[in-house]
């Protein structure tokens, strides 16, 4: 947060800034156009005006987009500035038809401007500061990732477009061409309109939650899937500003993944994207059970598939240990039990054993509560098939329908 906060104070400076750079062209170029009679300086300067109206908008939506997350607000104040952003398209669009009024109603007047020479310096002086303003902009937009500043900056452009044309309208008038004046102040505006309605979409996509990009999601995808205890991403998707994103993700885990455990692997999914993808400010993740591969044991009297299961898990002669998937059975091995003659925490034992091979499900004739207990304390589900002609295969595809 106090990376953003940071960010987000640049951004204020560079509005102030601009703010009152904007100020002082206004007033040059309104002060020039009306002493001189020349209509595209004063439609210049009302464009001017629209910037400080824009830096504005800038500022508040930096300013709102400072403040925390609260009841109301529980995923913060960060799309104030994609608002700001949207009020600068506004205003860049209708700086456009207020510069085809101006333009037209000029040549239909066939007004000419007085003093040509005065109008291109102050002109000049305007496509100049507007040109490094609209860098300036640019430059810390790009750093903080402001989305607001960058369509700041493209409306300082447009600034300095409107300053070019009107140059070019008053050279033309001085050698007898004054109808390209106007002429030439159309064809900018429908640059600037077209410009305006980009940064209005940019604004709208990120308001309406458009889905981030390919190469940022599959980023996150690649970090999750670095998560050892993290069988299967499910989903993964990214919305926000620029600056600001939030991630839902949906994952999967073992069926005997603990509530401790399920927090320490949300808590280093969080860590792990917050450290890489610094834009990312919020990573929500909903995780389900992976059961497309089942790690069974099976309490047999003897090794193999074919081995008849046991009465008792606590004194059966093996466990038998398979990896079950779409019917298909993948034995891992027959192992001894070693706690048949155990007399005191038999149950703890044998518990930390299916533990041990990462076992989902145990399967057997007849299990104690307290074996039971210390198993699903482990997220281990014990089935109970009392029949005693069971193969331990057969256990395994019957336990299979009965949970299916």
């Amino acid at each position: 947060m106090h990376r953003f906060s940071f960010a987000s104070s640049s951004g204020i400076t560079v509005s102030v800034v601009a703010i009152v750079v904007n100020i002082l062209l206004m007033a040059s170029k309104m002060a020039a156009g009306i002493l001189f009679g020349s209509a595209g300086l004063v439609a210049d300067g009302v464009h001017s005006l629209t910037d400080i109206f824009g830096s504005a908008a800038v500022l508040i939506g930096l300013r709102v987009s400072l403040r925390p997350a609260d009841v109301e607000h529980p995923y913060g104040h960060s799309k104030a500035e994609s608002i700001a952003e949207l009020v600068v398209a506004f205003i860049i669009i209708s700086t456009g038809f207020l510069i085809i009024y101006e333009s037209a109603s000029a040549l239909f007047a066939q007004r000419v401007a007085s003093e040509l020479f005065i109008g291109i310096v102050v002109a000049s002086v305007s496509v100049v500061a507007a040109w490094f303003l609209s860098l300036y902009k640019k430059r810390v937009g790009m750093r903080i990732k402001s989305s607001a500043l960058i369509a700041e900056s493209k409306h300082s452009i447009t600034d300095a477009f409107s300053s070019i044309a009107v140059i070019f309208g008053l050279v033309l008038t001085g050698l007898g061409y004054w109808y390209m004046d106007p002429i030439i102040g159309i064809l900018i505006s429908l640059l600037i309109i077209n410009m305006g309605v980009r940064v209005a979409k940019s604004s709208v996509d990120t308001l309406m939650d458009r889905e981030g990009s390919f190469e940022l999601t599959e980023q996150i995808r690649n970090i999750i899937q670095g998560v050892p205890e993290v069988k299967q991403v499910n989903y993964v998707h990214a919305r926000g500003s620029w600056s600001y994103k939030i991630a839902d993700v949906s994952i999967s885990v073992r069926r005997r993944t603990t509530a401790e455990e399920l927090s320490n692997i949300q808590g280093k999914i969080e860590a792990d994207v917050f450290e890489d993808v610094p834009e990312v400010h919020r990573v929500n993740v909903s995780v389900s059970t992976h059961t497309d591969v089942l790690t069974i044991a099976v309490s047999s009297t003897g090794v193999g598939l074919e081995a008849t299961i046991a009465d008792d898990l606590g004194m059966c002669e093996y466990f038998v240990i398979v990896r079950f998937e779409e019917d298909r059975i993948d034995i891992v091995g027959s192992f001894e039990n070693l706690f048949k003659e155990v007399e005191r925490k038999k149950g703890a034992q044998i518990a930390d054993f299916m533990l041990l091979h990462e076992v989902d499900i145990v399967i057997t004739g007849h299990a104690g509560e307290g074996v039971v207990q210390w198993l699903r304390g482990y997220g281990i589900d014990v089935t109970i098939i009392a029949d005693s002609t069971y193969s331990v295969r057969d256990a395994i595809k019957a336990a299979q329908l009965t949970t299916s």
